[in-house]
């Protein structure tokens, strides 16, 4: 049962209204299913959904007063609540007024979730500890905010960074009751772009794909999200970043089975030499890897693979590098389509091997 529903239904101080909020909408998203999932098991809720961007308030504050014919309660969700408070311009105007009123009722049998992506009460979790540092927050946020926070059972879903997907994943797959290998882990990451919703989806595919398996590796990634071509573009650029001739050529073989992605090689290729000369600049810096990550755009998973490339390409080799990727862009774009792959070869041979 969702920790949030029982709270609700438990509380003293007769909270009715879960306010969700933060930067994260998917996991706020998910919050506000899981409570309406809950009150559906308990099997004495009517549901009743409103949009603050199309529907009228006043419509969603009366079905919260009004008793349900059909199962004596009612579970009111209430979306985009942030757009509604972005429209009011003083605490005194009449809907100002009726959302007071809103948040003020006790003691009721029906129950409303309201759902905001906003970052106006950023913090407010790690300041529970501290009345003095919540109670700054609140009053910073606008008076209707610290309303609706003072009011509820409320949970914040700060903003995951990217550094922070690898962790956020692993515990997702933790809570399914499997583990994950690290280079697994970066595949999922790599396929979903850093995006929650999309790591939640695939994490729901690869939970079905394993099945029994409490160990989840590579394959299984590469499989369950449909992800062979990325897999072996992405083992492309590992081999190449090593130095690793024999199994650079095999891959390539590989993804020359596809014309499409053959002709992706050589821009992903330059992509990810760019970004190992700027690694190799950055790291001069005495940056962190997190800071690295983000001044180059990549996943902080991947820093140290880049780090190591940087390593075993010098300066001039990895000019050397662009140059023949150069070459091989133009004679691709005019050679017969049969020696495409002969054109790839020799440039992966004349970028590993040294001179």
């Amino acid at each position: 049962m969702s920790e949030i529903f029982k709270e609700l239904n438990e509380n003293k101080e007769g909270k009715r209204i879960a306010f969700l909020f933060g930067e994260e909408e998917f996991l706020v998203d998910r919050a506000a299913q899981e409570i309406v999932s809950a009150a559906s098991e308990s099997g004495a809720f009517e549901k009743d959904f409103f949009d603050c961007e199309k529907d009228d308030l006043k419509d969603a504050f009366e079905a919260f007063k009004t008793y349900s014919l059909i199962s004596g309660r009612r579970i009111v969700v209430i979306d985009n609540f942030h757009k509604a408070l972005a429209k009011i311009k003083s605490p005194k105007s009449p809907l100002a007024k009726k959302i007071i009123d809103f948040l003020s009722e006790r003691n009721g049998e029906n129950l409303a979730v309201i759902k905001a992506t906003t970052n106006k009460l950023r913090g407010l979790s790690r300041a529970s500890n501290s009345r003095t540092k919540m109670d700054a927050i609140l009053k910073k946020s606008g008076f209707l905010w610290s309303e609706a926070a003072k009011n509820s059972v409320w949970r914040e879903f700060p903003r995951v960074y990217e550094n922070e997907l690898p962790n956020w994943a692993e515990k997702e797959i933790k809570k399914r009751g499997k583990t994950i290998e690290k280079n697994a882990l970066a595949l999922l990451l790599a396929r979903s772009n850093s995006n929650l919703r999309e790591i939640a989806g695939e994490i729901e595919k690869l939970i079905v794909y394993a099945r029994d398996k409490t160990n989840i590796d590579l394959d299984d990634v590469a499989n369950s999200v449909g992800a062979n071509k990325i897999y072996n573009a992405f083992e492309l650029q590992k081999a190449v970043g090593k130095r690793d001739l024999n199994s650079a050529i095999a891959i390539l073989e590989n993804i020359s089975k596809n014309a499409s992605e053959t002709e992706k090689i050589v821009p992903a290729l330059t992509s990810y030499f760019v970004s190992v000369w700027q690694i190799s600049e950055i790291s001069r810096k005495n940056f962190d890897k997190f800071r690295m990550a983000q001044a180059v755009g990549i996943n902080p998973m991947f820093v140290q693979e880049y780090i190591n490339a940087a390593r075993v390409y010098s300066d001039s080799e990895l000019d050397r590098a662009f140059e023949f990727l150069a070459r091989a862009d133009y004679a691709l774009k005019t050679s017969a389509s049969s020696n495409k792959l002969a054109v790839l070869e020799e440039t992966l041979i004349n970028i590993i091997e040294r001179k």
